[in-house]
């Protein structure tokens, strides 16, 4: 009897190591395909950045605004072909039906290429159309896929943000929250002070946004064609939380 005694006393560890063992394998593998759900979007591989080697052909035909957000979506372009391309160089303008064409070589390579950039006030927001070759450019679709965890993005890129700066911004959210899961932008909430060209600020967003289901008050500021910052609000408080300060993800 002492010998079975001990031997279920021998048994007990063993058997609560395998439960443990058991449980463990489960929730890890939850853990793993919940993970996937949210997984990040798919980022473009080159982060060259380009300089235009005349932009007065361009700036002697159109606004300021207009011209920064050409620039960011043939630099979308550049990206989205994952090219290496380092100098654009324009050939004279072209106005057609209220639309700006022109003709671009990228290098190295001699690349042509016929631009046809359509100025546009979407929502109280100066932005405009940019074809290259007769596709119209943003980021791709990849780095918009749904399950990606970051929603209503693409509304901000709409508006004027290059890919350089939606990846930026999703940078900024993921530092506030390592942790993150999915950042809902509530794209009926968007406001922008872009509305016009004298405007001697940055352009910025203001917008509510859920983390994780908890919402504040955002502002994300952008400049130049690679830059962005986020300022969030805790909308209870009234208090300033976080601010990402400068980020650029071409750097």
């Amino acid at each position: 009897m002492q010998d079975s005694n001990a031997l279920k006393t021998l048994r007990l560890p063993f058997i609560a190591l395998f439960i443990s063992v058991i449980v463990l394998i489960v929730t890890g593998t939850a853990y793993i395909k919940r993970s996937n759900t949210y997984k990040a979007p798919k980022t473009n591989t080159s982060t060259t950045n380009i300089t235009v080697t005349n932009p007065e052909v361009l700036l002697n035909w159109m606004p300021q605004s207009i011209y920064k957000f050409t620039i960011g979506r043939l630099q979308d372009y550049s990206n989205n072909k994952n090219a290496d391309f380092t100098s654009f160089t324009f050939d004279s303008v072209q106005i057609d039906e209220a639309k700006y064409k022109f003709n671009v070589v990228m290098n190295p390579g001699d690349s042509l290429h016929t631009i046809t950039v359509e100025p546009t006030n979407f929502a109280g927001t100066i932005t405009a159309s940019v074809a290259v070759d007769g596709k119209i450019q943003g980021v791709t679709s990849s780095d918009n896929a749904e399950g990606s965890g970051y929603i209503g993005f693409d509304a901000l890129t709409d508006k004027g943000l290059t890919s350089f700066q939606y990846k930026g911004l999703q940078q900024a959210f993921s530092t506030f929250d390592s942790n993150l899961k999915y950042v809902a932008i509530d794209t009926d909430t968007i406001l922008s002070n872009n509305a016009t060209n004298d405007t001697n600020e940055n352009p910025y967003f203001t917008f509510t946004v859920s983390v994780d289901g908890k919402n504040y008050s955002a502002k994300a500021v952008y400049w130049d064609i690679t830059s962005v910052r986020l300022y969030l609000t805790d909308i209870k408080s009234g208090k300033q939380v976080f601010d990402s300060g400068n980020v650029d993800v071409s750097e």
